[in-house]
């Protein structure tokens, strides 16, 4: 049986990996880690858990704008 934290899907268990990914426009996306990196982005973080890939975002993007999108402020 897959450990699932409050608020999580199997895809967002705690021992699955992911990256923050940024791209030019300043923008952030977290992605599971066997995922190609899409053209235009970088790897800004990770892999990590999902959780401390989501802290990284808010540490440095204190908004998130846009449907699902942090932007650097």
């Amino acid at each position: 049986m897959t450990k699932r934290t409050k608020g999580t899907t199997g895809a967002e268990a705690t021992h699955h990996r992911f990256l923050v990914l940024g791209n030019e426009t300043g923008q952030y996306s977290v992605r599971p880690a066997f995922a190609e990196v899409p053209s235009g982005w970088t790897v800004a973080f990770g892999a990590d858990t999902r959780r401390n890939c989501l802290d990284f975002l808010v540490s440095r993007c204190p908004v998130a704008q846009g449907r699902g999108s942090f932007r650097a402020g």
